[in-house]
């Protein structure tokens, strides 16, 4: 960023030769994204930053100059990544008009993270794919730093009860579960800041294409919210210059032992789908739930049964 960029063109009759001291009218159009887990705010939309003519010289080729420099509406904590589009229109002598557009990306790191994930991982889904692409997607080498954080959640069946917390708390902590064992985490129970979720599992790699991380998954490992947390920085660089990295947060879901409910809830389930057919688990945190268990097929029900505690 902050650099000037120079892109260029040419411009060619439909038979192939070139078109010469041609009128070129071009446009170069900025836009911005951040990435989604940093901010609620995703994006802007596009702005045109320069506008003007040129024309072709005697072997048909154009270039067009800007300054790729920040937006002053872009907050540079998120760093950004600015697309820009530019698009060139050459008219030759006989008023034949050709247009073109091409795009490039240009950010304050000059790397993107690769990843591949599963939905959710369980002891036999338990890989992930990792890997470092410059702005225009190629992969590059790189260095990763690949981090399973466990979530913070409550230990009991949560039934919302759909009403804002008190701003002032009586109660202390024992007394209120007590009272209501079921309510909410209260605000002072929940811990806000994601750095502080412990490590579970920490890789580093460097690698310069898509490349499979295993992930030591055993019945031991606690069911639940997780984070994927991922570093990575260009070859020759290291994660301690926080400028110099790049990183992305992912939450996943992980059911490591297939005896217990995914995380406390009054029902949850876990189904495998084969050629032959369905097996569905259904759990429940509570004592005394009664549950309908319906199936479906082409519309129509196939079978129902009512499972007692």
């Amino acid at each position: 960023m902050g650099d000037s960029v120079t892109v260029s063109g040419f411009g060619k009759a439909f038979l192939g030769s070139n078109v010469t001291n041609a009128t070129v009218t071009y446009k170069v159009i900025r836009s911005y994204n951040y990435a989604r887990w940093r901010s609620g705010y995703y994006g802007n939309s596009e702005k045109v930053i320069l506008q003007g003519d040129t024309t072709t010289n005697d072997k048909g080729v154009f270039e067009i100059k800007f300054l790729a420099e920040n937006d002053k509406e872009a907050d540079p904590k998120f760093k950004p990544i600015y697309s820009y589009k530019i698009e060139a229109e050459v008219t030759d002598v006989n008023g034949e008009t050709r247009t073109a557009t091409t795009r490039m990306r240009v950010g304050t790191n000059a790397i993107q993270i690769a990843s591949q994930l599963p939905y959710q991982f369980t002891t036999e889904s338990n890989t992930l794919k990792v890997g470092v692409k410059n702005l225009n997607g190629q992969f590059v080498n790189g260095k990763l730093l690949v981090e399973m954080r466990k979530q913070p959640q409550a230990s009991h069946v949560i039934i919302a009860s759909g009403l804002p917390q008190a701003e002032f708390q009586e109660l202390d902590h024992k007394t209120y579960r007590n009272t209501f064992p079921y309510a909410e985490l209260r605000k002072d129970e929940i811990e806000t800041d994601w750095k502080k979720a412990p490590i579970i599992f920490r890789k580093e790699l460097t690698t310069d294409s898509l490349t499979t991380v295993e992930l030591p998954i055993t019945e031991n490992w606690d069911n639940g919210a997780y984070y994927v947390y991922i570093r990575a920085v260009e070859l020759g660089q290291n994660f301690d210059n926080e400028d110099d990295v790049i990183d992305s947060r992912v939450e996943k879901s992980l059911w490591a032992n297939l005896d217990l409910p995914l995380k406390p809830e009054l029902i949850s389930s876990y189904g495998k789908f084969t050629k032959e057919g369905a097996v569905f688990n259904m759990y429940t945190s509570m004592d005394g739930v009664y549950t309908t268990l319906s199936v479906w097929t082409d519309q129509e029900i196939g079978g129902r049964k009512t499972n007692f505690p």
